[in-house]
């Protein structure tokens, strides 16, 4: 027991003296070494009601085994909750006595607390999908996380501009806690913790009476809202604080590891949501603004009639700014000077005025009638030129209420002030700066019309004037036609930067999986040549340095390789070949790579299903398929692969379905399923569903590109707890067009007396590859571009023996250098070299041999051996 790295223990004795080993001692935490010898209710009395019937049972004679048991510990100074997986079993003396138990255990907290975390992601996910207004995003959110947290109130609180101040619309609070919503200071707290706050950290406070962030005043704080443990995560964007997502306990608690990054990432997702709500919102309301213009626009463009003019632009306010009323009053005195003639109402009825006299020629209406401008106030009521005029001194008693104040003159053309329109909300701060501006194109409308109807009228009473009304008011009618163009063009703009923002987080994500990917490939690669460096490494310790730099190229390769088949730019070599005959092929290794808990099962068809395709990356995407179907199942179930002929490629996504010939390869498995929300994403680069380490997330990518650059295409159906398949789609050919098999050329002995003209543009790999060359014994000669090749081979062709090119190069690329080859000197075999090529992944080959970057010495050499012709070889061999 004491040696192994299994988690034991033995109690013994009447008082189940307590034994354990290494393993078991950091379960106890602090409780260790003292526990040594001790009674096991000494020593577990916070969870002995819990495991004393257990223990009982085992002193009985009877053997227990409990998984993921929940249990509330105190082994480091505090509470925490824990889960275990354990055996009780009795322990007897030589006579068959028991005298005490044995327990073989392992804590199982991380695990548990991983699946609640994931599980809590998909309950949030799910309140938060179909939500579209700001206010119920945090809502469903705080109301998601309380429970799950156990608290007694979670709060997401949004900051002005300064970040001085947040205010809470609306909290989640359990039975009995008040509500924290509202305006609050944020240095309220203590500036200790608003600092940290500001600076993006999340504050994590047991016990408010006793943490050295909050002082005596911050504990009164918190005390008078009845919190004494709180979490307060930080959401800092561009360097500005820009919300808060808190969650309170009424009593001191240890908030966990696992909880304070559920709240961090709960904050991130619920601020990318309102966020998402809210450019939608502003997208739906500037499209409401665009369509409420065009329509005013229309209207008054073709209205004669003045008071429809003047309803239609009053309604049209009311509807653009979110008044709650407004109206529109002639620039109209009495005959005493004093009051403004009311000409329309919107929003309410005409009665709300007729008990009170109309607005006077005071210091709050007359401006907007003498030309002054705009005038608008958050706050009326707090104007300083509000409330100075008898006899009411302000608005009548009985008046509608009006705090948020929007006035806005209508001139004409010729500078006269026809009237004025006027907007009212009961709320402060209710009109901005946006409905200012479109106020004032509105009114600039709202002028012209009511210049078209005054012309209109006076042209009844004189056809000249009528002709004369009739072309200004075609020009005007150009000029808002204009307008409306500019408009629409302002919206076709906000569309294209909303699609250009999609469009760079999309390759933000792809940059950042490929950079971490790398990046650790890179950490073990600088390692491993770091350490190689010290004079004093032996042998073996270099050796397995170096194994494992090669190890990390090798998968580096494959991580390019993937990337290229997502994104349809490797370079494929297709033949024709069986796919039934290459599933049984790959079938048969197929065991070793699931393991043997998990059955195989192949369902081929009688009949050949020949395809045109790379056979390589075809094994590939049946082996990504594979392993998927492996993790899918946690090691245990049956896989099915079944080869079929089908006449039809069903629709998938976007694309109809095609008719005509294709072969169906599925792999089916009995695991436990993918949602239906992850679905449309399981194709994306890096999108996983495995846990951190468990995967790259290419590996379907891999599938998606190699079907889509074949002519094909690939589906997914899953259920959930039941299983998946996937269906990959390959055109189907006549197996009659198979390429006759090209042998394997005798290989040189060691190299000696091949002449290879390198092409390459990159001076280190130049340098790399004349050397490997020069190892295997090698003749060669160096040109950096095509043109310098194609110098060398003018001067004397036949010393060369093979051609050896990169592709990617400046000036004319390694393609177009071999075709020059192939017509000048026919015989002069070539080997092109590349690590991307967008010209080999549209167009092939082109029949000439290609060898994959970053490639081995052994690679170089053997297909070096393959495309070196006899005509060639005469030299070495002897004419």
């Amino acid at each position: 027991m004491l040696g192994s790295a299994f988690p034991m223990f033995l109690a013994w004795g009447p008082d189940l003296g307590f034994l354990y080993n290494d393993a078991y001692s950091e379960i106890l935490g602090a409780k260790h070494p003292e526990a040594i010898g001790r009674p096991f209710q000494a020593i577990w009395s916070e969870i002995w009601s819990d495991i004393d019937p257990l223990i009982q049972k085992a002193l009985q004679g009877q053997s227990t085994f409990l998984e993921d048991l929940p249990l509330v510990v105190t082994r480091n100074g505090h509470e925490e909750d824990a889960w275990f997986t354990f055996s009780y079993s009795p322990i007897r003396e030589d006579e068959g006595a028991i005298a005490g138990m044995f327990c073989a255990c392992t804590e199982t907290t991380r695990q548990v607390q991983a699946r609640r975390r994931q599980a809590f992601r998909v309950v949030l996910d799910d309140a938060l999908r179909n939500l579209s207004d700001p206010a119920d995003i945090k809502a469903a959110a705080c109301a998601t996380l309380g429970p799950h947290l156990g608290v007694d109130c979670v709060g997401y609180a949004e900051a002005n501009e300064t970040g001085e101040r947040t205010f809470i619309e609306r909290d989640w609070t359990a039975p009995g806690f008040a509500s924290a919503a509202g305006p609050h200071v944020l240095d309220e707290y203590g500036p200790a913790m608003s600092a940290e706050l500001r600076a993006g950290r999340t504050v994590s406070i047991r016990d408010t009476d006793a943490d050295p962030l909050t002082g005596p005043e911050t504990a009164r704080a918190f005390a008078a809202i009845g919190t004494r443990a709180f979490l307060n995560t930080p959401l800092v964007k561009d360097g500005k604080l820009v919300a808060l997502l808190y969650a309170l306990s009424g009593k001191a608690r240890s908030w966990t590891h696992d909880e304070v990054g559920l709240l961090e990432e709960a904050a991130e997702r619920t601020w990318a949501a309102v966020e998402r709500s809210r450019s939608e919102v502003a997208l739906k309301e500037e499209q409401r603004t665009l369509e409420t213009l065009n329509r005013i626009g229309t209207v008054l463009a073709a209205e004669l009639d003045l008071e429809r003019v003047v309803q239609v632009v009053t309604d049209a306010g009311v509807e653009l700014t979110g008044a709650h009323f407004g109206a529109f009053f002639y620039n109209v005195l009495d005959p005493k000077g004093g009051s403004y003639m009311l000409y329309t109402l919107s929003g309410v009825d005409r009665s709300e005025f007729d008990k009170f006299p109309m607005p006077r020629n005071t210091s709050v209406f007359a401006p907007t009638f003498g030309g002054e401008g705009v005038m608008r106030s958050d706050d009326i009521l707090a104007d300083s030129r509000y409330g100075k005029s008898a006899p009411h001194h302000g608005m009548p008693k009985g008046h509608l209420p009006v705090r948020s104040y929007l006035a806005v003159p209508v001139a004409s053309r010729s500078g006269e002030v026809i009237g004025g329109l006027f907007f009212g909300h009961p709320e402060t701060a209710r009109f901005q700066l946006r409905h200012e501006r479109l106020m004032v194109a509105v009114a600039a409308q709202a002028a012209i019309a009511i210049d078209n109807a005054r012309l209109f009228k006076a042209a009844q009473r004189d056809l000249t004037e009528r002709q004369a009304a009739e072309t200004r008011l075609r020009e005007l009618n150009e000029s808002l036609e204009h307008r409306i163009a500019m408009a629409m063009s302002e919206r076709a703009a906000i569309d294209e930067a909303l699609r250009q923002s999609q469009k760079m987080e999309a390759i933000g994500q792809l940059t950042g999986g490929v950079a971490h990917d790398f990046n650790n490939l890179l950490t073990v690669i600088k390692s491993s040549t770091d350490l190689l460096k010290r004079p004093d490494l032996v042998p073996e310790r270099r050796t397995r340095y170096v194994a494992a730099i090669s190890e990390t190229v090798d998968r580096a390769a494959k991580l390019t390789a993937q990337l290229l088949a997502f994104a349809r730019r490797q370079s494929l070599k297709p033949e024709v070949f069986d796919a039934a005959h290459s599933v049984r092929t790959i079938g048969d290794m197929m065991g070793t790579l699931t393991g043997s808990r998990i059955k195989i099962v192949t369902q081929l068809p009688e009949e050949a299903c020949f395809l045109n395709a790379d056979p390589s990356q075809f094994d590939t995407a049946l082996v990504n398929m594979a392993i998927n179907a492996r993790d899918a199942m946690d090691g245990e179930g049956q896989l099915t692969i079944e080869v079929q002929p089908v006449r039809q490629m069903p629709a998938v996504r976007t694309h109809p379905p095609v008719q005509g010939a294709f072969v169906a390869v599925s792999i089916t498995d009995t695991g436990t399923g993918i949602p239906e929300a992850q679905l449309e994403q399981i194709f994306e680069p890096f999108f996983t569903t495995k846990g951190v380490g468990k995967g790259t997330g290419l590996g379907l990518s891999q599938v998606f590109g190699f079907a889509k650059q074949s002519g094909g295409e690939v589906t997914v159906a899953s259920q959930l707890g039941k299983g998946t398949t996937f269906t990959l789609y390959l055109p189907r050919v006549d197996g009659r067009a198979r390429a006759a098999e090209v042998g394997e050329p005798e290989p040189l002995v060691d190299g000696h007396g091949t002449c290879v003209l390198v092409v390459e543009d990159n001076e280190d790999v130049g340098t790399f590859a004349t050397q490997t060359l020069a190892e295997l014994g090698y003749v060669t000669v160096w040109a950096a571009n095509a043109e310098e090749a194609l110098a060398e081979l003018a001067m004397d062709a036949d010393r060369f023996d093979v051609v050896f090119s990169d592709v990617v190069m400046p000036g004319m690329n390694g393609i177009d250098l071999a075709h020059q080859i192939r017509r000048q000197h026919h015989d002069l075999p070539v080997l092109l070299a590349s690590g991307y090529s967008h010209v080999l992944a549209q167009n092939g080959t082109y029949g000439f041999e290609l060898l994959h970057k970053p490639y081995s010495v052994e690679q170089l050499s053997r297909l070096l051996r393959k495309v070196a012709t006899w005509q060639r070889r005469k030299r070495i061999m002897g004419k």
